[in-house]
């Protein structure tokens, strides 16, 4: 393989700083939104359930709204279409709790 082509697969692969910004955003929510299992999970059941009280704080979820934050930055970024998906990716990870939560 030339180098010529060394560079151009070495550019292909490389991923935009916005990816990785996105992703630390949401793996962040995530972390957030999972705490007052991983609390229940390491026996901190009083911390569980008093995280847990914001899951449905007068009818708000407030563990949610951080999730917005890469969605719009994806929208601002790259735009609206990846936004969409990083929308559902973001659902998928709240679907999973809620999930969880029923069983």
């Amino acid at each position: 393989m030339g180098n010529k082509m060394k560079k151009q697969l070495k550019k292909k692969l490389k991923v935009s700083p916005y990816l990785w910004r996105i992703t630390a955003i949401t793996v962040a929510c995530t972390i957030l939104y999972y705490l007052p299992i991983v609390a229940g999970l390491f026996g901190g059941t009083p911390v569980r359930l008093a995280l847990a009280e914001l899951h449905n704080f007068y009818g708000i979820d407030f563990y949610v709204l951080p999730f917005f934050a890469p969605v719009v930055y994806t929208a601002y970024v790259l735009g609206i279409n990846w936004a969409i998906l990083i929308a559902f990716i973001v659902i998928a990870f709240i679907l999973a709790a809620i999930v969880k939560q029923k069983d």
